[in-house]
């Protein structure tokens, strides 16, 4: 439904538009009447699944006219929310709260059931938070794995930048050298290499050629881009190039980098429930069941390989090539059996 698109303003306001953008619509039916002067997180997931962050966290399905609040997320004050971030399944969804103090508590927030109910991981991430970190604003994910995740800070003077886990927030590490001393306002993970991330701040874009590791240090992506700050970025699935909104700068495009792509490995019984977007080659290994229910758009070049001993199932899902590009197809290394 590409003329379906969502927005959000100032005080909190939701905008629809049904015609791709040429008129709005005011869309808050079903949101709580806790109004904030910042904008909100919005998520639209393949599934045309839409998300906010709000006071808590709300979704509207496709077809809907309303707003739904997802399960109560145990927050003790009135601080908003700043980042969020939804796995490919929609199961695993992660909140995060803006402005701290010298007790950090109920910042950050994990559910693995689709946000019916909520895990505090504050206590695991405290010392990042404290004078020495900053507030948290924004949240991304390895696509092929929720638990692999990045969140940045705010704060001038401050220690901490960026923060990683690969265990879906159970333990954290600093992955801050290189970058200025300013603000870090968002992330975006490329997907289809060795975790290579950009984060916007306040004086522009930087990039860090393989996110888990803290030897490596974050290099200045400024290259014809404004000293400005980057207040949102986007890797374009279609293009394939890196966009970037900025205070009072309007909007920016670069291609990115052509890296040698990895590949995504699949392993034991998997099932795909939900729409998502593929730009890595997948691989099933010998033992692996991947059952298929919804459609999987291949970005162009890529190719899904069956191994020997591995299954696909064809349950109601579909592989189609994504922004009606070409791919290089279904490589079965065995039989193919309909049924």
């Amino acid at each position: 439904e590409p003329d379906t698109v969502f927005g959000t303003t100032f005080f909190s306001n939701m905008k629809r538009s049904t015609d791709g953008g040429r008129k709005w619509a005011t869309w808050n039916r079903g949101l709580s009447k806790i109004y904030d002067p910042e904008n909100r997180p919005l998520l639209v997931m393949p599934s045309g699944r839409a998300y906010v962050g709000h006071d808590q966290l709300y979704t509207l399905d496709p077809g809907s006219e309303t707003w739904r609040q997802l399960g109560s997320i145990p927050r003790k004050d009135d601080n908003p929310m700043f980042a969020l971030a939804v796995g490919a399944e929609e199961r695993v969804i992660y909140a995060g709260y803006g402005n701290v103090s010298s007790d950090p508590v109920y910042r950050l927030f994990r559910s693995e059931n689709g946000g019916d109910s909520w895990r505090d991981l504050t206590p695991n991430v405290a010392e990042f938070l404290d004078f020495d970190g900053g507030g948290i604003t924004d949240i991304a994910l390895d696509p092929a794995d929720p638990d692999r995740i990045w969140v940045t800070l705010d704060r001038h003077h401050r220690k901490y930048k960026v923060i990683f886990s690969e265990n879906g927030g159970r333990t954290w590490q600093s992955l801050s050298e290189g970058l200025p001393d300013y603000p870090i306002n968002a992330i975006a993970y490329q997907p289809g290499t060795r975790d290579v991330l950009y984060v916007g701040t306040d004086v522009g874009v930087f990039r860090h050629g393989a996110g888990t590791r803290t030897d490596v240090s974050w290099d200045c992506f400024n290259g014809g881009f404004p000293i400005a700050p980057v207040t949102d970025l986007r890797i374009n699935a279609c293009g394939g190039g890196l966009i970037a909104s900025t205070f009072g700068r309007g909007f920016w495009q670069t291609e990115l980098p052509r890296l040698q792509a990895t590949q995504q490995v699949l392993k034991g019984d998997v099932e795909w429930t939900q729409p998502r977007v593929l730009e890595q080659s997948l691989v099933l290994k010998r033992g692996t069941k991947l059952h298929l229910k919804a459609d999987v758009h291949v970005a162009e070049n890529l190719t899904v390989t069956v191994e020997r001993g591995a299954k696909l199932f064809l349950e109601g899902g579909r592989f189609v090539g994504l922004c009606n590009d070409e791919w290089n197809g279904l490589l079965v290394r065995g039989k193919v059996i309909e049924e």
